[in-house]
């Protein structure tokens, strides 16, 4: 009778034991199915983020050649309107039309003359 309550006992132990660990295993899995699906979130998350950047990046860059192609009109526009400027400033020249600059007199020059002007006019009213 004492071996088989000792056997008894054993198969009990082994059984609470198997339960146990059954236990922790069911805890386990709970626990990485909680984490995978966790996880299955984040990258489906990250994936929408993803198609969202790449497709503002295909927006970005069809704005990019657009200004480009802008750019280069507005480039030629310029070029062509240069041309025309040097081809009539060319033809200007040959014809000597040219205006004669325009001298431009500094302040003292002007002051100085204003002031013997008057200068003048005084001594011409005094010798009257």
């Amino acid at each position: 009778m004492k071996g088989e309550k000792i056997e008894m006992n054993k198969i009990i132990e082994g059984y609470e034991f198997d339960m146990n660990k059954s236990k922790k295993l069911i805890k386990e899995e709970e626990n990485n199915e909680k984490q995978k699906n966790i996880l299955e979130r984040e990258i489906k998350n990250l994936k929408k983020e993803l198609n969202i950047v790449n497709s503002l990046n295909e927006k970005i860059k069809g704005e990019k050649l657009l200004l480009q192609e802008k750019i280069q009109e507005k480039n030629k526009k310029i070029n062509t309107k240069k041309d025309k400027i040097k081809a009539n400033n060319i033809s200007v020249v040959e014809k000597d039309e040219i205006p004669l600059p325009i001298e431009l007199k500094d302040k003292k020059i002007q002051n100085e003359k204003k002031s013997t002007i008057q200068l003048k006019i005084k001594k011409d009213i005094i010798n009257r």
